[in-house]
């Protein structure tokens, strides 16, 4: 049996997913926190996403049972951000950032797939607006996962 690599160990995936899950939680923030809109697009997607899976949950009985149904909704993608953050480690990423990075990428991952089977009929601004979010939220959780813009020394 071979030894895990360091990279998706228990302790680095916890870590990663506390960064994921808060990021997830800021972004949910700040379509209710901030009345500038297009910081609030990424929580409402977060919201659509979450009107997308809910036909397969059991129906809400309370305002309660909905919150919690969303937060273990927001669990679960930081937890596929942690090990997307693992994934990243092991292509070179390195850093406290990279759970941060994911978190980011896995909220514009899902806008273009939100852009894709959702908006794509619509078209129009709709589309381009959750297209456009979902590039910049992925390519900024990328740069942030692989340290752009970041000094390397040799």
């Amino acid at each position: 049996m071979s030894a895990v690599p360091a990279s998706f160990s228990s302790r680095t995936l916890l870590r990663d997913w506390v960064a994921a899950a808060a990021v997830l939680g800021g972004l949910y923030a700040l379509a209710y926190g901030v009345q500038f809109q297009p910081l609030q697009v990424p929580g409402y997607l977060l919201l659509v996403g979450f009107d997308a899976v809910e036909f397969v949950l059991p129906e809400f009985g309370s305002s309660t049972a909905y919150d919690l149904g969303f937060a273990c909704y927001l669990g679960v993608l930081a937890a596929l951000a942690a090990v997307g953050a693992s994934a990243a480690r092991a292509r070179g990423a390195t850093g406290p950032l990279v759970g941060v990075g994911a978190g980011l990428a896995a909220v514009g991952t899902l806008a273009l797939l939100l852009g894709a089977v959702v908006y794509l009929p619509v078209g129009g601004t709709p589309l381009a607006i959750v297209a456009g979010t979902g590039l910049v939220l992925a390519l900024a959780g990328a740069g942030v996962a692989f340290g752009l813009g970041r000094s390397r020394s040799t």
